[in-house]
């Protein structure tokens, strides 16, 4: 589940204008640095943002770095966002791969880099919970790219769908993130699924992988082969699969002809009242802005 970690470094190497492998740029202008840091008793670790692997981070900056980590009275092993300049040391035989900080910039406790997907963990995992209202399923779909869905049935409700994102962290535990909820989700990966984290950080229930994720499952495959159906009706050859919620809907109908076509066909298949949708299209404007109007349609007639 780990990516390897001298090619990722290579890559970073390339994209940040590190030297040579096993050196530095003596002389060479230092390079602009954004990620977490975590500082434990003799290791001194730097993630990049973009990346799950730690590499080592020494330097005349470090001791900056270090007193304002103190100061923001970290929790133990807490991944801090950092901005730094240094300079990168590419692993040689039986060497670490070393950043030295050259300088501090800034750093930020309350926020973290974005998480990465990884696309080993994509899939479709379950969990089946009991209570007082029955066995309740809920449903986690890790897709390509970082989009996720989660599902949650329970007897006699409505199926209850949201949109969110996916990754890894710098402790490499999956973030599940719900914009609509304001929540976010923590995991970590055992075999044959995923374990999820309580509040209290004590282990939650177990998601088990029950095959791949497949994107057209749900509201969104409903919402893709409307939109694919209206497109080829204009004479185009859009297919629902190769639709991602942030597509606009101006780049998938380009012409005033296409998109009237596309807003004539909503009042059916959205089942709305002509002055409803007149106060919500115009708002309408990504793929996944008509499926958030698709999932509401879908609610209210279950």
């Amino acid at each position: 589940m780990r990516t390897a970690p001298v090619s990722l470094l290579c890559i970073l190497a390339l994209a940040y204008g590190c030297g040579e492998v096993g050196t530095t740029e003596k002389g060479g202008a230092d390079t602009y640095w954004e990620g977490e840091v975590r500082i434990l008793p003799g290791d001194t670790a730097f993630t990049p943002c973009g990346s799950t692997t730690p590499v080592r981070l020494t330097g005349p900056g470090l001791d900056s770095i270090a007193h304002r980590y103190t100061y923001l009275h970290t929790a133990t092993g807490q991944w801090v966002k950092t901005w730094l300049s240094g300079r990168m040391t590419l692993p040689v035989a039986a060497k670490d791969s070393v950043l030295q900080a050259m300088s501090y910039m800034h750093m930020d406790s309350e926020v973290n880099c974005p998480p990465v997907p990884n696309e080993q963990m994509e899939g479709k995992y379950v969990s089946l919970n009991g209570g007082g209202m029955g066995i309740i399923t809920t449903q986690v779909m890790l897709l390509h790219g970082g989009d996720a869905v989660l599902t949650t049935t329970a007897p006699d409700s409505p199926m209850i769908e949201d949109d969110g994102t996916w990754g890894l962290d710098a402790d490499r535990d999956l973030v599940l993130e719900i914009p609509k909820r304001h929540a976010t989700f923590y995991f970590t990966w055992e075999k044959g699924g995923l374990r999820s984290h309580l509040p209290n950080g004590a282990p939650g229930p177990a998601y088990k992988l029950m095959g791949p994720a497949d994107r057209m499952e749900g509201t969104f495959g409903r919402t893709a082969m409307w939109l694919a159906a209206v497109a080829t009706g204009q004479g185009d050859t859009l297919r629902a699969e190769s639709l991602r919620p942030d597509m606009s809907l101006d780049s998938l109908f380009p012409t005033p002809a296409a998109r009237e076509a596309l807003r004539a066909s909503a009042p059916d298949t959205l089942g709305m009242t002509e002055q409803k949708l007149n106060s919500l299209w115009g708002s309408s404007e990504q793929v996944k802005d008509v499926n958030a109007l698709m999932r509401t349609h879908l609610m209210e007639v279950r």
